[in-house]
């Protein structure tokens, strides 16, 4: 008896590497260089905005990058000699 062959369909490739749309919490708590307890303290009060899907809690790249501006900018302003 012959075996045939199929045709299967090909897995596709993973994305490319590069920028993400979004962090979890404990990997945009890295980035910043801060610690997961810190981090959720940020988000409780509401400095840094988070997006939430089902049960994750997710921070959008734009805004760990809008919340250091906002970090520098306090600084700039309230201390000359920094």
């Amino acid at each position: 008896m012959k075996r045939r062959k199929f045709n299967l369909p090909q897995a596709e490739e993973p994305p490319a590497p590069g920028p993400r749309a979004s962090y979890h919490v404990e990997e945009a708590a890295a980035l910043l260089g801060i610690g997961r307890t810190f981090m959720f303290a940020l988000i409780r009060d509401r400095k840094i905005r988070v997006v939430k899907i089902g049960r994750r809690t997710l921070v959008p790249a734009t805004e760990i990058t809008a919340f250091l501006d906002r970090m520098s900018e306090s600084r700039d302003s309230s201390d000359p000699f920094i």
